[in-house]
């Protein structure tokens, strides 16, 4: 709409025409929250398999996964690829997920202190905004 400010979804939109990978900041659910920062690979679509063998297996190699850089705190297959919650350095994480795994999408994992397992639903929710672009 010409005039209003943009929303998140058209940054996102603009920033992976431009940029290939995409770096989202201050894009956040309905709940007014700290933003969620996200990287997405380069031609990353919404359209893969759950089931594959080779979507479970990178799975089960990334799940729990600890460098000196970061951990991945969740991950779980999903329509746009294998999804991958991280603590430490994003960028790091992103480089070796991507290149090592071939991991769609890396995330900050938000941890909201609740003690509840968070990680479904804040994967649910980026892949839902993803996926909403394509």
């Amino acid at each position: 709409m010409a005039g209003s400010a943009p929303t998140c979804s058209s940054r996102l939109l603009l920033a992976a025409l431009a940029a290939g990978s995409l770096v989202l900041a201050g894009c956040s659910t309905e709940k007014d929250e700290p933003g969620d920062t996200v990287l997405v690979a380069p031609g990353t679509t919404c359209d893969r398999e759950l089931g594959t063998d080779q979507a479970q297996s990178i799975n089960e190699q990334i799940g729990g996964l600890r460098t000196d850089d970061f951990v991945v705190n969740f991950s779980q297959t999903t329509e746009a690829g294998n999804v991958a919650l991280v603590t430490g350095d994003l960028e790091k994480a992103f480089d070796v997920l991507t290149r090592d795994y071939g991991v769609a999408v890396v995330a900050e994992y938000e941890d909201d202190d609740s003690g509840r397992i968070v990680g479904f639903e804040q994967i649910r929710t980026l892949v839902k905004d993803i996926c909403a672009e394509q």
